[in-house]
């Protein structure tokens, strides 16, 4: 409980928006990330939060981190994953041309 409250407490308090989420995950999409360990979370996480923070950069987000499941030789289902969060973007408005 002691540590919950010294280290994990300040940590949601300070990063339990939107905002914050876009920007702890996104801000360098070519590093691995220490507050989402998993890249194929942090990827699509990343992605959702870009587009609720309306951030101008999300197709190039989607792109990039389609091209790092390539580049990292990530497994079959984490193509699947981006594939079907770029369809549900797709249904709600968001233009993406991924080749």
């Amino acid at each position: 409980m002691k540590q919950f409250i010294k280290v994990a407490l300040p940590y949601f308090l300070t990063n339990n928006s939107i905002i914050k989420a876009d920007e702890i995950l996104n801000n360098n999409p070519k590093e691995y990330c220490v507050h989402m360990s998993n890249d194929l979370y942090r990827f699509i996480k990343g992605i959702i939060a870009a587009k609720l923070n309306k951030n101008p950069q999300t197709e190039q987000l989607i792109k990039f981190y389609s091209n790092l499941i390539v580049k990292r030789n990530m497994p079959n289902n984490s193509k699947e994953e981006m594939r079907r969060l770029t369809s549900i973007l797709h249904l709600i408005g968001t233009k993406i041309n991924i080749q």
